[in-house]
């Protein structure tokens, strides 16, 4: 596989609107992901997926642009580039056989990112979609579709499982 270079550009407006707004945890103005995994503009397409749903409310139980929650928001993300019809719950979707176990070191822009409540908790409560530099996009009740920092304390230590999708599940 080759390495290839995405860069995606927001302009300061946008930027801007979604700072202001209190959107997001970390700025999104430029993102630079490099991934050994990008066929045929594959990050770019789940990056530009994934940052039309920035500053959707959350709504619980929720898919659609006008209220979701975590796991509806990567219900919709995974529809839309991978054509898969994921579960309404995070658990459930985490076992799903079409996903391959990755390890924390591993994370490539695209895998999914499985939470618990607490550091100590084994259930899976939350999810998130990776993006690049540690960075990772959720739905939470207080800012609907966000990104934030693996970085962050409360965020590393809840991190259960991380899945990829398993190539020969869907066609490129």
């Amino acid at each position: 596989m080759k390495t290839s270079h995405v860069t995606l550009t927001f302009g300061l407006l946008l930027a801007n609107l979604i700072f202001s707004n209190g959107y997001c945890e970390k700025p999104l103005v430029e993102t630079t992901v490099e991934s050994p995994h990008d066929l045929s503009g594959l990050d770019d397409q789940i990056l530009q997926e994934v940052f039309k749903h920035i500053g959707v409310r959350y709504k619980r139980g929720g898919s659609t642009k006008s209220g979701m929650d975590c796991s509806g928001f990567v219900r919709l993300v995974y529809r839309h580039i991978f054509h898969v019809d994921l579960p309404y719950v995070a658990a459930s979707q985490s076992r799903l056989s079409i996903f391959n176990d990755i390890p924390f070191e591993g994370l490539r822009t695209g895998d999914l990112i499985y939470f618990s409540r607490t550091p100590k908790k084994e259930k899976i409560n939350h999810v998130g979609i990776y993006l690049a530099d540690g960075d990772f996009a959720h739905a939470i009740e207080a800012k609907g579709v966000t990104v934030s920092s693996l970085s962050m304390p409360h965020w590393k230590v809840r991190v259960k499982k991380i899945k990829r999708i398993n190539k020969s599940t869907y066609q490129y």
